[in-house]
């Protein structure tokens, strides 16, 4: 009876532990994939109306790292850029290190809207957001929406905000400080 229940377990015990090493190598990977996702996504204006910076930040090096754009709602093929990277290790006692990625989407149409994300091929790439290029031309005012410290558990302003940036009241938005709360 001992050698018969052994016999039976035996294939069945390293069947669930194959079965539980893949799951285990998959989870780890996907982790990996997660730690590197792109984060803290965010454009500014370029030095003239046809160009328009992007930023983001990985927690591990995932190079190379780029940028895709086209014109919004446009099946043609993206343009693609390649980001500059760089570590950066904050001051804390753990000397966590994020990798900071930009790059400059270049040859906007002034006041067209645009696509983007931004990622890696072996990271994967973050959703697609869009965008107004600058525009042209001096006739012209921009509407800003101007804020800082908004809080981590009041941010009374920030359903508003939404609203208001997603209806398209705004050409640009000013964050003036106090990103961080972790």
């Amino acid at each position: 009876r001992r050698g018969t229940w052994g016999q039976l377990t035996y294939p069945l015990l390293l069947s669930c532990l194959s079965v539980m090493l893949r799951v285990l190598s998959f989870l780890a990977l996907l982790s990996l994939a997660v730690g590197s996702a792109p984060e803290q996504i965010h454009i500014s204006f370029g030095e003239n109306p046809t160009e328009m910076y992007v930023a983001w930040s990985t927690q591990s090096i995932s190079p190379p790292s780029y940028v895709k754009y086209r014109l919004e709602n446009s099946e043609a093929e993206p343009v693609v850029v390649e980001a500059r990277s760089k570590v950066f290790v904050d001051w804390g006692p753990q000397k966590r290190a994020q990798w900071l990625h930009e790059a400059t989407m270049s040859g906007l149409t002034p006041n067209a809207r645009y696509s983007y994300q931004v990622g890696s091929d072996k990271t994967g790439f973050s959703n697609w957001f869009s965008f107004s290029a600058q525009r042209d031309g001096f006739d012209w005012g921009p509407r800003l929406a101007i804020f800082g410290d908004m809080g981590h558990f009041n941010a009374h302003s920030l359903a508003p905000l939404t609203n208001e940036t997603l209806a398209g009241m705004y050409d640009a938005i000013l964050h003036v400080g106090d990103f961080a709360y972790d």
